[in-house]
């Protein structure tokens, strides 16, 4: 049975507050995902300038911009469970902040089509051979020409993932059918929806991706609206796991009889 890697997207739901990080990584640890992750930047105000989001910086100031030391910790305590530690950064010099701390990268949609900043990855990805770089494809993006002439074996470990980026992402316009395209689905639905990603995934996705908040984050950070509760964002994986096992292994199902139906054959007619 294939195993699908969810990242539980804290985001920016901690409030820069490290007991809502201890307790976010409690939820994605009960919950089963296989990585949680964070976003952090180190300026606001660029971050601000470059996303063309003035009206915005004092938000990065407030939620996104922590000690990096946390990143060391994050690491540690991932580790211990069971878990990998994932960050979205903006800036390109941040990329070798959290390089030696992330299981593997995770690009915004907004910076995926900016092969500048992918390039900034590209040194981590050559010297170390199962570190991933995972991208949302939003807004119609794609990867740059440049990547495309990344070295094989670099090229062969990016993932792209189907994303609507909006939030939330209305129903209508979700096209799950999408994922058969890519490796997997970044998950920007109304929260109330636990059952999107199980969708996703019998769609082919193999990596989901979907925002987590605790009750106790606060109503007016940004990522709060779209971001399920601990007792959505269990559900969430739970129906995940459900898909999983009735998708099944197709390499199985072509040994026939299967073993429920082996009563049943009594009953069958040979000609």
């Amino acid at each position: 049975m294939m195993r699908t890697y969810v990242i539980a997207e804290a985001g920016s739901c901690h409030d820069a507050d490290w007991r809502k990080v201890e307790g976010l990584l409690a939820v994605a640890k009960d919950a089963g995902a296989s990585a949680l992750k964070l976003q952090w930047t180190s300026d606001p105000r660029r971050m601000a300038v470059r996303r063309h989001a003035p009206a915005y910086m004092d938000a990065y100031n407030r939620y996104l911009t922590f000690p990096t030391s946390w990143h060391v910790v994050l690491n540690e305590r991932c580790k211990e469970a069971g878990l990998d530690y994932m960050c979205t950064v903006y800036l390109r010099e941040d990329v070798s902040v959290v390089a030696p701390y992330v299981r593997h990268f995770k690009v915004a949609s907004f910076e995926a089509a900016d092969a500048e900043f992918l390039e900034a990855h590209l040194p981590y990805l050559k010297r170390h051979e199962t570190k991933y770089l995972i991208a949302s494809h939003g807004m119609g993006g794609r990867w740059p020409r440049a990547v495309k002439e990344w070295p094989a074996g670099v090229f062969e470990r990016l993932r792209n993932l189907w994303c609507v980026s909006a939030y939330p992402a209305p129903v209508d316009q979700l096209n799950l059918l999408q994922c058969l395209g890519y490796d997997g689905f970044s998950d920007h639905s109304d929260p109330a929806l636990i059952w999107t990603g199980a969708l996703a995934v019998a769609s082919g996705a193999r990596i989901v991706e979907a925002h987590l908040k605790l009750y106790e984050t606060d109503a007016q950070n940004p990522d709060a609206p779209h971001a399920m509760t601990p007792e959505q964002f269990h559900a969430y994986v739970r129906h995940i796991r459900f898909a999983e096992t009735a998708l099944g292994d197709i390499t199985a199902a072509l040994r026939t009889p299967l073993p429920a139906e082996e009563p049943m054959l009594r009953y069958r007619v040979v000609v």
